[in-house]
């Protein structure tokens, strides 16, 4: 296994390189968040008529509810970065958004897929730039996560999540189409 942070003439990491609290770390949150949202839209423009109805079985939705899940959820990024940014905690709590979730199959059950590339589309740009512009000093900020159930987490954790949010179920829609 290869280590490819950047090194001293020692061959010691350099400060911080590849940590959380990082430039460097903040450039990979907000590229992994811009990818897994160019996943997405490459899958919604590419998903065929009879794939887009399908159901998710680990999800209990259709494809169309996950995509437009997956591209809803983005807002959410911003909202929880913005407070912690300032070492505040982060409202909510975990049973809103389970709650939320719940309602979402019927409340998005007839989503297009123009409707979810357009959200990516607007809201993207904004949340990356967003991440961009925290400091090394903000990604090691640590504040209670109220959706997490109130635990404290690092601003560097919650930076990842829109990425982690579009590997995951973007994962179990493929899952589930290749097993049909």
């Amino acid at each position: 296994m290869t280590n490819d942070l950047p090194t001293t003439p020692s061959g010691a990491p350099a400060e911080g390189a590849g940590l959380p609290g990082s430039s460097q770390a903040v450039e990979e949150a907000a590229a992994s968040f811009e990818a897994g949202a160019a996943a997405l839209r490459s899958f919604v423009r590419e998903c065929a008529d009879v794939d887009w109805d399908a159901v998710v079985p680990v999800e209990k939705r259709t494809v169309r509810v996950m995509a437009y899940h997956c591209a809803r959820g983005i807002r959410l990024v911003r909202e929880w970065l913005e407070p912690m940014r300032k070492a505040l905690p982060v409202p909510g709590e975990a049973g809103e958004i389970d709650a939320y979730n719940a309602r979402e199959m019927d409340l998005h059950e007839g989503a297009t897929r123009d409707e979810v590339v357009e959200i990516l589309d607007r809201e993207v740009p904004g949340v990356a730039a967003f991440i961009r512009s925290l400091t090394a000093a903000e990604m090691r900020i640590v504040a209670p996560f109220g959706p997490g159930g109130g635990r404290e987490m690092e601003l560097s954790q919650v930076a990842r999540v829109g990425a982690r949010h579009f590997e995951v179920h973007l994962g179990h829609i493929r899952e589930a189409l290749a097993a049909r």
